[in-house]
């Protein structure tokens, strides 16, 4: 009889399951948008790195127990060699080659999992804290897209917006992404 009540008991039970996540570069898309007073301007990340540990319910988030994000300031580019030069110079990339973003905490995430919190980033030597809204969604295979974006002020990293002859960019840029993570190899079952 104590068995039969164990297995309903467990039959009825929410199970949880915790993984640890890695990004991948190749399926992974950001792109950096921004103003001038000639034109609208974009670039392109190319090198993304990233690991979390997310909390899934039968393939809906429940849970962040942490992520990290990590962009080399040289992968930053343009398609201008010039404007690359420039912008990997106003982000002092010689010095601090690598931006990163970290989650700090988690406020909530609803039924249509879109994620709430704080995040923390790390451009150029500057540290700011603010706001975050994605979205994650479970996908076939074991793996999780992560999309949304931020927009940030170059100012409040202490950055002059980088410029190129008669081209100045503006203060603000829009952080656009869609990352693709999938479960770390070892965590599969």
């Amino acid at each position: 009889m104590k068995n039969i009540l164990l297995l309903l008991l467990l039959s009825f039970s929410v199970h949880a399951a915790t993984s640890k996540y890695i990004l991948d570069n190749e399926k992974s898309k950001m792109l950096i948008n921004g103003t001038s007073f000639l034109h609208n301007w974009e670039t392109k990340v190319e090198k993304i790195f990233g690991e979390g540990t997310f909390v899934l319910n039968k393939e809906k988030l429940t849970g962040i127990k942490d992520f990290y994000l990590k962009v080399e300031t040289q992968s930053i580019k343009s398609g201008t060699e010039s404007l690359d030069v420039k912008t990997h110079e106003a982000l002092r990339g010689s010095t601090y080659p690598i931006i990163r973003a970290t989650i700090k905490n988690i406020d909530k995430i609803d039924d249509s999992s879109k994620v709430e919190g704080t995040v923390e980033i790390f451009v150029g030597g500057v540290t700011q804290t603010g706001p975050f809204t994605v979205s994650v969604t479970s996908q076939v295979g074991n793996s999780l897209v992560i999309a949304g974006e931020k927009i940030l002020s170059m100012k409040s990293f202490q950055i002059d917006p980088p410029s190129v002859m008669f081209f100045k960019a503006g203060d603000e840029v829009t952080v656009s992404f869609s990352l693709f993570l999938a479960i770390r190899e070892d965590q599969e079952k």
